[in-house]
């Protein structure tokens, strides 16, 4: 490409020659996935639990009624 300059005064500069390289470079990049630390729960163990209950429970209303 052929540049050329004008100032505020009119004066115009040679001509030069420009060669423009683009890169495509990502600028919005992915996050690296990130693994939350693996931690105790015992909530397992007492959901386990109360789903067993649930049936027994039922089962000695019924017998009250």
């Amino acid at each position: 490409m052929e540049v050329v300059v004008t100032d505020t005064a009119g004066n115009i500069s040679e001509p030069a020659m420009v060669k423009i390289m683009v890169t495509d470079v990502n600028e919005n990049p992915l996050p690296e996935s990130v693994t939350p630390p693996k931690t105790k729960k015992s909530s397992g163990s007492f959901g386990w639990l109360a789903l067993l209950a649930a049936p027994l429970a039922f089962i000695r209303r019924r017998k009250v009624k």
